[in-house]
């Protein structure tokens, strides 16, 4: 059968099927669960600052971070403190032998400097750095936002001596030239993209509530789109994250040259065994192709961005969009 190995972060892969950050990853036991059904790595639920653990106030409810939705949905929003974080990344390393990847979600300068050290020294095999670049406030400068962006990345550089990826929300100017200034900073990975906190509001009692607490498969198509985009223009490995629930989504990224995947809504949905599925399904495409590896078929498929431009000019100009049955324009 084909070889799925990959590297990502500088760290080899079994596969390219890595579990994101969640409740599925918060216990030992299920780490272990995780690896047993073929994933390739976990990246442990997220440690927050206090004020992201403490958001209770509904007016708020538009500026959680753009993970928080998985605790809420699995009654878990008093996450873990620093010594339980330690605890979980030690007695995980015991029982498995897949990467465990640490994620911290601050803006603390502090915590930059002080817990990605303790991180590793616990057995972190990588630490994922999830920071929001999006700015809420109309007074702030978006620049200053990305200088401290570079701060921070640099001050975890000078801080570990185990590889750091950086996970970033799709809702930030120039995609290519901030990957580029993360690789440049240090960063050995970028995770594209974090899905945000979506919000309704409720018509009856006129607040705020959640909404989508799942990615759905249609998500994925504007990550595909950066994948391909800064694959084909930098030497850095990516890793697709939001929307990717079966082998059809993961086999998309791998050609548009992702060396790896996150799942975690298809996992909650349909348990821990859709990892053995996926991989067998991506094991028989690649067989059916004469791909013998993963090398041979990472950003086999390339295109720039004036090819998406002229696919969407395409879609406008031909006929594929129909009204419904027994509709018609007025003439």
């Amino acid at each position: 059968m084909p070889d799925l190995r990959t590297s990502y972060m500088g760290l080899q892969l079994k596969n390219p099927i890595i579990i994101g950050s969640s409740t599925l990853t918060d216990t030992p036991e299920k780490i272990k669960a995780l690896e047993d059904n073929g994933a390739a790595a976990v990246v442990l639920k997220s440690l927050f600052e206090e004020e992201v653990r403490n958001v209770s106030d509904s007016s708020q409810c538009c500026n959680y971070h753009p993970e928080a939705y998985y605790y809420d949905m699995s009654d878990a929003g008093m996450l873990y403190g620093i010594s339980e974080y330690l605890e979980l990344i030690k007695e995980a390393k015991k029982i498995v032998d897949i990467p465990i990847i640490a994620s911290i979600c601050c803006e603390n300068a502090e915590w930059w400097s002080t817990y990605p050290k303790k991180l590793e020294k616990a057995g972190a095999d990588a630490i994922e750095l999830n920071l929001n670049l999006l700015s809420l406030d109309a007074n702030e400068d978006p620049v200053q936002n990305y200088l401290k962006t570079i701060e921070i990345i640099d001050t975890v550089k000078k801080n570990i001596s185990i590889p750091f990826s950086v996970k970033i929300s799709p809702y930030c100017c120039s995609i290519p030239y901030l990957v580029n200034m993360f690789k440049t900073n240090g960063a050995s990975g970028v995770v594209m993209f974090s899905r945000l906190f979506r919000v309704g509001i409720n018509l009856e009692t006129i607040e705020c509530e959640p909404a989508d607490y799942y990615s759905s498969p249609n998500e994925t198509y504007k990550v595909l789109r950066w994948i391909n985009i800064v694959s084909e223009q930098l030497d850095v490995e990516l890793c697709g994250n939001t929307g990717i629930h079966s082998s059809k989504e993961v086999l998309q990224h791998l050609l548009a040259g992702a060396s790896a995947v996150q799942m975690v809504s298809s996992i909650y949905k349909n348990g821990p065994e859709i990892i053995k599925q996926t991989i067998e399904e991506i094991e028989q495409y690649m067989f059916e192709r004469q791909f013998n590896n993963l090398k041979e078929m990472k950003g086999f498929l390339r295109s720039d961005e004036k090819d998406f431009d002229l696919m969407y000019f395409n879609s406008l100009t031909h006929d594929r969009f129909q009204l419904a049955d027994g509709m018609e324009l007025g003439s």
